[in-house]
């Protein structure tokens, strides 16, 4: 599974238990071909912001994201509500979550996702390393009914 070889990615930077920081990473070279799937995200006090977008995130998408805010014009009140229990919690707890998204409507690809937090010199969450893998061909649209993000545990010691 793809996710995992994101999170092993990740989990091999981090520094005595701690997260990496961002310029601990360079996907580009290291995993270049995770990269289409991969996103940033800036953690700041009043929000959430898309930093990069990946490139087949942006084709499924049919839009590139970069630089938005994460608000309801991008996913509509439930799921934004979801999202950002999920943003929260990785910022916060300092810990990757696993996720599915499941649209509840036709119209939309499903998706697993891995969110992991990346840390200032302080140990202070300042942006979010997150990757997206869909199941079938469909588009990546905002959903038009109730959508939800759900975790998943992630095995311990099926991802090291």
């Amino acid at each position: 599974m793809p996710w995992k070889n994101v999170y092993r990615y990740w989990s091999n930077h981090r520094v005595e238990g701690r997260p990496p920081a961002r310029a601990d990473l360079d996907p580009m070279i290291e995993v270049p071909h995770l990269v289409p799937n991969m996103f940033l995200v800036d953690v700041a006090e009043d929000g959430f912001r898309f930093r990069l977008i990946g490139s087949e995130i942006v084709r499924r998408a049919k839009h590139d994201f970069t630089g938005r805010v994460i608000d309801r014009s991008l996913l509509g009140d439930e799921t934004l509500r979801s999202w950002r229990r999920v943003m929260r919690k990785v910022a916060e707890e300092k810990t990757p979550v696993l996720y599915v998204f499941d649209p509840q409507a036709r119209n939309t690809a499903n998706a697993v996702g891995l969110l992991m937090p990346l840390v200032n010199r302080s140990g202070v969450t300042e942006m979010l390393l997150g990757a997206l893998f869909f199941s079938g061909a469909r588009e990546l649209r905002r959903p038009s009914g109730p959508g939800r993000v759900h975790e998943i545990p992630i095995p311990a010691g099926d991802c090291s």
